[in-house]
């Protein structure tokens, strides 16, 4: 979990979840709205994925201790809540 590669993807992943939400435009074709809608689940799904993998190989102590994983944290359970909560 603390492996320059992982950091690196994870990095990559936000970079292209940032494109994706800024492309949303006024009046944008239907195709576009469904693909970002599709895009920010994938984007979550994987975001979640990679809190577990940390709160598994680092533990809750180390994982908690860790202000940057708290922020990510509370951004993931966000993102679960828009996607309940219309």
């Amino acid at each position: 979990m603390k492996s320059k590669y992982f950091e690196q993807l994870i990095i990559g992943l936000i970079l292209l979840n940032t494109l994706s939400l800024a492309s949303e435009h006024y009046e944008e074709h239907p195709t576009v709205t469904e693909i970002n809608v599709i895009a920010n689940l994938f984007f979550t799904i994987i975001f979640a994925l990679e809190m577990v993998l940390k709160l598994y190989g680092l533990g809750c102590r180390d994982y908690v201790d860790d202000n940057f994983n708290n922020f990510d944290a509370f951004i993931v359970i966000m993102s679960y809540v828009e996607l309940v909560v219309p």
